[in-house]
């Protein structure tokens, strides 16, 4: 049912329909359109494989489950049917079934020090690439600043801009004479500086002040949206064609503002209008999730969907440690807190707070679900105190 309703519900997306039937890795956010394919199918193939089924033969059927919807995504709005998905689905059912299978084993067998310690490293690693991907980034230039510009694919906006300047350089409306500093700022996020005259409050996203490049990508956008005002910088993650978030700082932006004055300041997290500030907060160790498919939600939604992102992180580790002892799980997961404080330092990342320790919390108990699924299917009878031994 999840997989029918992510598949073939209808959607109103502009740029659904537009890649070619082949595509792979083609197109803005491919590889985080590829990973939440292969993420979507993973849990179909560990449940297939519990039930009997091969590795083999669950990566077919997965092939076969995959080709059949593609084929009903040519007639649904707003869908459409490209290579990747079908590769990405295969993978995903083979993966599901792959990890049962290896599971399976480790109750047989017992599991390996190695194991533990590998799942802690990928944890570890994963918030390690989540604050390499977030970094900003510039590209070679030529640069082309943007003044009020008239973009097609936002709303436009109907002030004018006297002065910009991003660092100790000042944004012409036009090629930018030398792109060295303004490359230095944006990696730097250096102050960004901007005066002119409001226009009309919008109601999608438009652009006051925008920095391209000589292929035409965005580097940089500052607009108003609605009363918010919206700051996308170019990041790392973009580069290997993964989303990226926004920073989006509410209610900043004058009302009434059409034919006044304004003044805006845009200096790392904070932003200040008219002597109005904002400021948020950095991101957390579980940001990874605006990497795979941003949208702007409230605050206390997103910090949920960033234990979420952790428990996704820790639950290798977390199924381990379900078929371990409780003195080598106790000695691993403070391993885990260990990884994961010191990554989130190195990587500029904040440091855990309450909803990243409910992220490991249910981590633990996803764990021991999935743990408790395997041993049934085994039809493992053991006492609730035995697991399987711990080898070096």
């Amino acid at each position: 049912m999840v997989i029918a309703v992510a598949t073939l519900w209808p959607v109103d997306w502009a740029a659904a329909g537009s890649e070619p039937i082949l595509c792979v890795l083609c197109g803005d956010g491919s590889s985080a359109d590829l990973l939440l394919n292969i993420g979507l199918f993973v849990p179909l193939g560990w449940i297939l494989a519990r039930h009997g089924g091969s590795v083999g033969r669950v990566l077919l059927f997965g092939l076969l489950v995959s080709a059949a919807i593609e084929f009903l995504q040519l007639g649904i709005p707003g869908r459409s049917a490209t290579l990747r998905d079908l590769l990405g689905n295969g993978l995903g059912a083979g993966g599901g079934a792959l990890l049962a299978d290896l599971g399976q084993r480790m109750l047989r067998s017992g599991v390996r020090t190695r194991a533990l310690v590998g799942a802690i490293s990928f944890a570890a690693a994963g918030v390690l690439v989540t604050g390499w991907m977030l970094d900003p980034v510039a590209s070679a230039g030529p640069y082309f600043g943007h003044r009020a510009p008239r973009l097609g694919h936002l709303e436009p906006w109907t002030g004018s801009v006297g002065s910009a300047a991003i660092g100790n350089a000042s944004l012409p409306h036009g090629l930018v004479a030398d792109t060295t500093p303004v490359a230095t700022a944006l990696i730097a996020r250096a102050p960004i500086v901007i005066t002119g005259i409001g226009g009309q409050e919008t109601e999608r996203l438009a652009a006051i002040v925008a920095i391209t490049n000589i292929d035409n990508r965005e580097l940089l956008l500052i607009g108003p949206l609605g009363r918010d005002l919206v700051v996308r910088r170019r990041r790392r993650g973009q580069q290997l064609r993964f989303d990226a978030p926004a920073e989006r700082f509410e209610r900043v932006m004058p009302a009434p503002g059409a034919g006044l004055p304004f003044s805006i300041t845009v200096d790392d997290r904070c932003a200040s209008v008219d002597g109005v500030r904002r400021c948020l907060a950095p991101p957390s160790l579980g940001h990874g999730w605006t990497l795979l498919h941003y949208r702007h939600v409230p605050v206390r939604v997103g910090r949920g969907l960033d234990g979420l992102g952790v428990a996704l992180l820790t639950l290798p580790l977390a199924f381990l440690l379900a078929l371990t002892g409780v003195r080598p799980a106790a000695l691993a997961t403070v391993a885990l807190a260990a990884a994961l404080y010191a990554a989130a330092a190195l990587s500029g990342l904040a440091q855990p707070g309450w909803p990243e320790l409910a992220g490991l919390v249910t981590s633990l108990l996803c764990g021991r679900i999935l743990a408790r699924s395997l041993r049934s299917a085994r039809g493992d009878r053991a006492a609730p105190g035995q697991r399987a031994n711990i080898r070096s």
